[in-house]
Parts: C-alpha cells; sequence; structure tokens
C-alpha cells in the first residue's frame, strides 16, 4: 500500500536533462594521451577493449552460458557502453548514441509485450604478453607499435561478446508475448543471421522467431524463468545468451458490462489462473487539469454473483509509475491484488470477512488503478469524481440505496479527499458517508534529503568517451538501470512527488519547494469533506520515534562496485521500486552475480558515499558521495579518475523528520556485518568486499503531519 514517491518522468525537456549531466572529461583525456602514438587504423574492428570504460567484463558474454552470465536490462546496457567507449576512432556505422538507444528501448515497450534487445560485436584487445613478446611497446607510459626488420608486430587478439536481455526483470501476467525489434538489434558482424531461437522455460523448448515478431508465452505457475536464446549465423557458429524473469500471477478482467458470472478464488481474487469475477471500466474526466484530462482503469470485484454494484467500498490508488517504469504490465506496479494480500495478510477474520472471503463479502470493493500514477494530485482527484457518478449512477440503475465509503491510501487519500470536498463545491452529490485516510500526507511527505542528495549526485554522472561519434561527443550515464538515464537522472521530478515533498532536492541541489507549498496552500483552502472522517497512522500510538536518531547516520557505503549494483542501491530507496530489485529478485535467485554483475579485472570503480540523517539543530554534514576509477593497462600503466567528490550539509531551519514517528520506508538495503547464513547478501559482501552500513528504514509519514481537521 505504501508505494509513494520518487519515480520517472518520461522525455523532460531535453536542455533541462542537458543542464543536469555532470560530465567528467579526465578519463578521456587519460586513455587518449596513453593510446596516442598507437597506429589506430590496425586496431581490428575499430575496438580497443584496453581503450574502454569497463562497466562490464566483455569476455563473460561469449556466446556460451555460464552459472554467472545471466543478462538484464542492466547488464545490456554495461555491455554495450563498454564497447562504445573501446572506440578508438569514429568507425560510426555500428554504433548510435546512448541516449537513442535508450529511446528505442522505451518507444519500443508496450502493454502485454516483454521487449528483447541484442548485442553481437567483434573487438580487439591487447594480448597478455604484447609487450613482454616483443609485439608492443610502452614508452613515457604511452603505447607504440613495434616493428622488426621494417615488419609490423600485430599485438591484438580478436574476441567476440553476444547478449540478448529482455526489457524487464519481472512480469505480471501468465500470457503475453516477446519481440526482438530490428532497431534494438546492433552488430559489427558480417555474417548474417540464420535464425534466432528462444527457450522461454515454458515447456515448448527453442522457438524460432524473427525481428520484429510476436512470439507468444504462456505460463501455468509464477516463479523464477529461466529463458535461454540461441542465435546461428550463416557461417554455421551457434552463439547462446539467458536472462532469468520474475513471473507473477497477474489479473484477469473483463468488461464491466459483460454480464458473466462472478467466479472467484478462495482467497477473494480472481485471477489469470482461474476464470475471470472481476469486471473493468475505463474512466476518463470530463474537468481537464493544466488542459488534459486524466484516466483511470477500475477493477471492480462483485460482491454478488450478478455482478451488479450496490454497496461499493471504493478504494483510491497512491503512487504508481507503473505507466513510466513497467509499461509491458497494465495494471502498474501495484494492482488491486496487492490490496487483497494486504487484506488477507491482516490476521483479521472480520476484515477478510467483509471483504474478501468468497460467500460472505459484503462489498463491492472498487479499486480505482492511474493510467498515469505520478502525475498531478488534482488531475486525478477529477477522474475520481467521474468514478463516484459513475458508481452513484450503476446503483441506482440497480435499486440501491447504500452509501459509498471511500479508502484512500497514502497519495490515494490526497486524491480522494480532494475530490470528494470539489464534488461537494459543485453541488455534486457525492453519496458517500465514510472517507478514510490510510497514512496518507496531508501535510506532505518526508524522503531524507541526503537520500535525495545521493540520488541526484549519482545520476547526475556522465563519463565522456575518448573517440568521437559522427563527429560529436559521446557521454554515457555512469548508472544506468532498466529506464533510461534521461529518467532515471529525473527521478524525482514528477508532479505528484514535488507537490507532496516537505523539503524536495532541485536540479542543482537547492531545495525547491514551490510546488508543495503552493499544493499545500491549495489543499489547506479546499478544506476537507463534510461527511464522517476516520484517519489512520502506520506510526507508534505511543510516538516512538525511528530507530535512527536525529543526525545520525542512515546509510555508509565503502567499497568496489559495478554500476549497475550502485543503481540498484540508489532505486532500492524508493517505494513501489525496491520491491522489484532486492527484495524479490535478491531472495529468489540467491545469487550475487544475478544482480551485481560481473566486474572486470584490473578495472575498479570504487564508491565512498554517506549519508545522514537531519540533526535536531544546527547545520551538520547530511551528504558526501565519492567516485574514483581505476584502470590497469596491461598491468604496466595505471589510469586513476576521480570521476566526482560531493558532498552537502543541511539547511538551517528544517524539522528533523528522518527520525519522526510515523509510517516508515523500509530500504532493503543490509548490512554487511550483520549478513549471515550464506544469503545473498552475506555472498555478496564476501565476494565483492563491500561494507555497507544502513539503518533500514526511516520516517516517510510523519504522524504530527498526518491529519489536521477543520
Amino acid at each position: 500500500m505504501k508505494n509513494l514517491l520518487l519515480t520517472v518522468i518520461f522525455l523532460f525537456l531535453s536542455v533541462l536533462a542537458i543542464a543536469q549531466k555532470e560530465i567528467n572529461t579526465e578519463f578521456a583525456t587519460k586513455m587518449n594521451l596513453a593510446f596516442q602514438p598507437l597506429e589506430k587504423n590496425r586496431v581490428p574492428f575499430g575496438l580497443l577493449k584496453d581503450q574502454a570504460f569497463e562497466f562490464t567484463e566483455l569476455a563473460a558474454y561469449n556466446g556460451v552460458v555460464t552459472d554467472t552470465n545471466y543478462v538484464t536490462p542492466v547488464t545490456i546496457k554495461q555491455i554495450y557502453n563498454t564497447l562504445l567507449s573501446a572506440r578508438i576512432h569514429d568507425n560510426a556505422s555500428q554504433f548510435i548514441q546512448p541516449d537513442v538507444y535508450e529511446q528505442r528501448w522505451q518507444a519500443n515497450r508496450t502493454q502485454g509485450v516483454i521487449t528483447l534487445s541484442g548485442l553481437l560485436f567483434n573487438y580487439a584487445q591487447f594480448k597478455t604478453d604484447a609487450v613482454t613478446s616483443g609485439k608492443l611497446q610502452v614508452i613515457n607510459n604511452q603505447f607504440v607499435d613495434k616493428y622488426i626488420g621494417g615488419t609490423w608486430q600485430n599485438p591484438y587478439d580478436t574476441k567476440q561478446t553476444f547478449a540478448i536481455a529482455p526489457s524487464v526483470r519481472k512480469y505480471k501476467g501468465y500470457t503475453f508475448s516477446i519481440k526482438i525489434p530490428s532497431n534494438l538489434w546492433l552488430t559489427n558482424v558480417t555474417e548474417t543471421i540464420q535464425s534466432i531461437q528462444i527457450d522461454a522455460n515454458d515447456g515448448l523448448g527453442y522457438r524460432t522467431t524473427t525481428f520484429g515478431q510476436n512470439l507468444s508465452v504462456a505460463y501455468n505457475s509464477s516463479g523464477l524463468k529461466h529463458w535461454y536464446y540461441k542465435v546461428t549465423l550463416s557461417n554455421g557458429q551457434i552463439l547462446y545468451s539467458h536472462s532469468k524473469i520474475i513471473i507473477e500471477e497477474g489479473l484477469v478482467t473483463t468488461p464491466h458490462s459483460s454480464g458473466e458470472s462472478n467466479l472467484r478464488t478462495s482467497q477473494g481474487v480472481a485471477t489469470s489462473s482461474t476464470a475471470s469475477g472481476l469486471g473493468r471500466k475505463d474512466i476518463t474526466a470530463t474537468l481537464a487539469h493544466n488542459g488534459s484530462f486524466g484516466s483511470a482503469k477500475v477493477v471492480i470485484d462483485y460482491a454478488s454473483a450478478d455482478r451488479k454494484i450496490r454497496k461499493p467500498l471504493i478504494v483510491v490508488e497512491g503512487f504508481d509509475q507503473g505507466a513510466l517504469t513497467n509499461p509491458e504490465d497494465e495494471y502498474g506496479i501495484t494492482d488491486y491484488s496487492d490490496f487483497v494480500n494486504i487484506v488477507n495478510l491482516s490476521n483479521s477474520f472480520e476484515l477478510r470477512s467483509l471483504l474478501t472471503i468468497n460467500g460472505s463479502q459484503q462489498y463491492d470493493i472498487i479499486w480505482v488503478d492511474w493510467n498515469n500514477g505520478t502525475d498531478y494530485i488534482q488531475k486525478n482527484a477529477y477522474v475520481l469524481e467521474e468514478v463516484i457518478k459513475w458508481i452513484n449512477a450503476e446503483k441506482l440503475a440497480n435499486g440501491s440505496s447504500q452509501s459509498n465509503v471511500v479508502l484512500g491510501a497514502s497519495m490515494g487519500g490526497l486524491i480522494a479527499r480532494y475530490a470528494l470536498k470539489d464534488m461537494e463545491d459543485r453541488g455534486i452529490p457525492t453519496q458517500t458517508s465514510l472517507y478514510i485516510s490510510h497514512d496518507a500526507p496531508h501535510q506532505g511527505a518526508n524522503f531524507p534529503i541526503g537520500y535525495q542528495y545521493m540520488s541526484r549526485h549519482a545520476l547526475h554522472q556522465y563519463v565522456k568517451s575518448p573517440a568521437l561519434l559522427l563527429g560529436g561527443e559521446v557521454i554515457m550515464p555512469l548508472f544506468t538501470d532498466g529506464v533510461t538515464p534521461l529518467d532515471l537522472l529525473l527521478l524525482q521530478n514528477t508532479p505528484a512527488a514535488r507537490q507532496m515533498l516537505i523539503n524536495y532536492v532541485g536540479i542543482n541541489y537547492g531545495i525547491t519547494n514551490t510546488a508543495h507549498d503552493t499544493w499545500q496552500n491549495e489543499l489547506r483552502i479546499k478544506g476537507y469533506p463534510s461527511m464522517r472522517k476516520i484517519a489512520i497512522s502506520n506510526g507508534n500510538h505511543c510516538a516512538i520515534t525511528q530507530n535512527a536518531s536525529a543526525g545520525a547516520s542512515l546509510l555508509s557505503i565503502d567499497g568496489n562496485y559495478s554500476t549497475g549494483w550502485f543503481t540498484d542501491i540508489v532505486l532500492t530507496t524508493f517505494p513501489g521500486v525496491n520491491t522489484g530489485i532486492f527484495k524479490s529478485l535478491a531472495v529468489l535467485t540467491g545469487e550475487p552475480g544475478f544482480l551485481v554483475g560481473i566486474l572486470p579485472g584490473g578495472n575498479k570503480i570504487k564508491l565512498d558515499f554517506k549519508i545522514n540523517s537531519l540533526p535536531s539543530s544546527g547545520t551538520n554534514q547530511i551528504y558526501k558521495g565519492k567516485i574514483t576509477y581505476t584502470k590497469k593497462l596491461l598491468w604496466l600503466v595505471n589510469i586513476n579518475v576521480t570521476i566526482t567528490d560531493k558532498s552537502f550539509s543541511s539547511p538551517s531551519g528544517v524539522l528533523p523528520f528522518d527520525y519522526y514517528p510515523g509510517g516508515a520506508i523500509e530500504t532493503g538495503i543490509r548490512n554487511s556485518a550483520t549478513a549471515s547464513g550464506g544469503s545473498f547478501w552475506q555472498q555478496a559482501f564476501i565476494k565483492y568486499k563491500m561494507n555497507i552500513t544502513t539503518e533500514p528504514s526511516f520516517c516517510f509519514i510523519p504522524a504530527t503531519v498526518l491529519w489536521t481537521l477543520v
């Protein structure tokens, strides 16, 4: 239920995005100097791994599957950016800019289809004995071609890397399609493809597909699925790659007017493994906000078999970034099944009897699922008004005079409050007797400023490639995930997040609360609806604070990491994102390499990040972030680069909400000192020498700002 705050905004203004990038040029300068004397036209394929900023180990993805070289949406982008930075000259025919690659991914992602991307590249690297065998010279820390008797000595080995990955690491639903768009297959190999085959772990084995073709997949159970990919080239060469993906049971609905009988599971929700008893109605607002109209998918869980609405419980969804981060999933990050699971885990037989137990359910549950759950609160409130009007018309047609109960969870509580009061102000009957606000931030939500600084800082980092591309500079995002760097870079900019955040760190690291203050003033003037109101807080009734005291450490990271792993650490602190990263994937796989990735030998990205909670008074340092990169060339030449080193202190006059009593966020991150039992975390910490100390939760909805009746 606590799926509020901070996600992505798609295709924000490009000028703004460019202004946010902090581009490191030191790496490109040092690499160009080290390789300046080299006769670059002799480098096979124009790609030299030794020059690359190695985000991952190319040699690990060589067309042979192992138990460590699974390819994720992160991995394939790391491979591509490594190849891109390996370009020793402007050989542009096989490459596109990183942002174009990302945009192609996003443009091809659509509901019900899991998009794949594939890479197949030949590249070169120095022979390990190139210097000692007399094929290469190192003079003043520069690499120089070697001639013997006027004959050039070849210092290069040629290699190949191959990878295919899906656009997501988790999908809700048993039936969908897989597709490889032709513009997401990138290669410099001259041999043509004879066949592409996919084994989706669905019992059908390898099946042949072509670029742009939808390959249907159907499962009858949830769990971790192991996908294999097989490519056969015209010269007879066969290459393999593989991925893992979590499949969860998804909702199945039928149109509200279909008239089907209500068939439910014993747990109270019809899913893809059963005949659907859930109805669906698509509703669009009739009032615009900022010139556009919001919309929602309404899921109806009927109390009676005739599928007629008579006694509604309207449950209003909170913040849901699925339209941006998970466009494949029809109902976004959270859906009606999540609500049912919460009810069933409540240990309250009375509640389950009212809402979910087949045969005793007393309410028609109306789940309002936003098509854009990150949009302005007012915009979605206008959608809810149409939902309420439609429900009231349905009740009238069914001969019911029952009043509505409206439950708004988290941001949904704000939407419900605004909608009900706006209807009253405009003289529209709400027919609502009870409004329940469940842990809703009526005066704002708290997200530690130190965490906001970390996400801003880390996701602003770009590295310049040594070579141009089509005459233009190439800048690569240091950290990336299954969504675009532009999306990640603007992680905290969604309208609803800015409206709710008490303290918001802007793109230039300044505290900018104008959007929140404007919204709070409008909400205060709007007031509360007149019906009976109940407020529920997830805080402690004895005002017990969070574990971390004011000014204490929230997170400390020190060690060598892959960029994908650290991006996951950044993202896992955000509600709705974390459940798709450590909390589910790590538990199911038990394999550090699956998420951490494969760190290239002789290359180190060292991270030193510190986050503290806000102090009770005065000004203290609440964030420090330092990233260094070390590359050893043939173990003879060391390249050391400080990519960034930045720190921030707390603003004055800000209340220390981080440790206040109230609803909390669990980050999912574990301490390296306490991980034990052969767990995923213990394996990762030992294997990669990671040192992490963390406070596993912080205050999100302070009880002191939860509710103010007027």
